[in-house]
């Protein structure tokens, strides 16, 4: 698990952008599951500071990553009271911007969790072969193979 504590400042937006690539090399992810996972961080993050934080750089916003192993797990928390999604109009509905962010978040992730009160939002992407289980084993596999090489050659 991963855990990045950021100023509630929305420039550090690109703190969100760079920590997404960094994934997305690690896992080899395709365009279509960054895509996914960089807007629903984005947006998150945006929320967070404009909504649950109300702009105060005093306050932090917590990136939380870790892999499971249905694939890729990522928490958004703010220190601010909470909302309730379900009041969260849905833009397609009432054509307007409000709502715009959880509407995008809902639709790109597989499975979305609010929790404390909406303070903290889970965003699951299923990756299939992604499972931190999965990949150690891959590993392991590839380690053997390349030693076994190694000390033929």
């Amino acid at each position: 698990m991963e855990k990045l504590k950021i100023n509630s400042n929305l420039s550090n937006i690109t703190i969100i952008e760079g920590f997404v690539e960094e994934i997305s090399e690690k896992y080899n992810l395709d365009q279509t599951h960054f895509g996914n996972i960089l807007v629903s961080l984005t947006e998150a993050f945006r929320n967070a500071v404009v909504h649950g934080n109300n702009n105060d750089p005093e306050k932090k916003v917590t990136l939380t990553f870790d892999p499971v192993q249905r694939g890729l797990s990522f928490t958004i928390s703010d220190e601010g009271s909470g909302f309730n999604p379900d009041a969260i109009p849905s833009p397609v509905e009432t054509n307007e911007e409000k709502g715009r962010g959880i509407y995008l978040i809902r639709t790109l992730t597989d499975e979305v969790n609010f929790i404390d009160k909406g303070k903290t939002i889970e965003m699951i992407f299923d990756i299939e072969g992604i499972g931190k289980k999965v990949m150690d084993e891959r590993k392991k596999h590839f380690n053997i193979y390349f030693n076994k090489i190694k000390h033929k050659a």
